[in-house]
Formats: structure tokens, sequence, C-alpha cells
């Protein structure tokens, strides 16, 4: 998987579109998204998606960490918020 800032992925798009390799674009450092060639979704590798899933989810937890959010915080907003759609 290919990685490249905002800046590069802006100055090369055509390119990276043209690509059949996933890019991974990063802001200041953190993963801000991911492009995925169209004809490559269905061909992903299994190391591809492990990768994929280990950095995004190690980014979010590390931005929930600065922000003092926990799991257990997540869980209750979610059922908080099942409660409340029930009504």
């Amino acid at each position: 998987m290919k990685t490249a800032s905002v800046r590069d992925f802006r100055e090369h798009v055509a390119e990276h579109l043209d690509g059949s390799e996933p890019v991974l674009v990063t802001r200041n450092g953190r993963n801000a998204g991911v492009l995925f060639p169209i004809e490559e979704l269905k061909k992903l590798p299994l190391e591809y998606r492990r990768k994929l899933f280990r950095d995004l989810t190690g980014d979010l937890a590390k931005q929930l960490g600065a922000k003092g959010v926990t799991e257990e915080d997540i869980q209750s907003a979610f059922a908080a918020h099942k409660k409340h759609r029930r009504r």
C-alpha cells in the first residue's frame, strides 16, 4: 500500500487514480483517507485489509485516548442512542 500526504495526493491525483495499488492518504502524519482502485476492491489481499484495519483502528484509538474517551464511554453512548431511538 502506498502512502501519500494530502499535498502529494492532490498534486498527483490522476496518477494515483490510474494506479493499481491502494493509497493511504495522510494529513499532518495522521491517516485521513484511503483510495482503493475499483478493480482492486474485490481482490484486496488479506494483508492489506489487516494493515488498513490496524492503521485505522490504531489511529482512532490514539485520538480517542488523547481526548480521554474510553471504550466504555463509547458503549454507553451507543446504548443511550439505541434506547432513545426505540421510543
